[in-house]
């Protein structure tokens, strides 16, 4: 993901439990703290289970 960020001009951030499972580090946390890495607008993204299969 941080390449295509990159190329976006924009940052990767992490939620609370990403980055408690160690998927992410720390500094890329972003939530309750208030805290942002830094960016302005959050591009879209595919969710990588198709939506029929999600409980309504």
């Amino acid at each position: 993901m941080p390449p295509v960020a990159d190329r976006l001009g924009a940052a990767v951030g992490a939620s609370r439990g990403a980055v408690d499972a160690a998927y992410a580090p720390r500094d890329r946390h972003v939530g309750q703290t208030g805290r942002s890495s830094r960016p302005i607008s959050t591009p879209p993204s595919a969710s990588p289970v198709p939506s029929s299969t999600l409980p309504a």
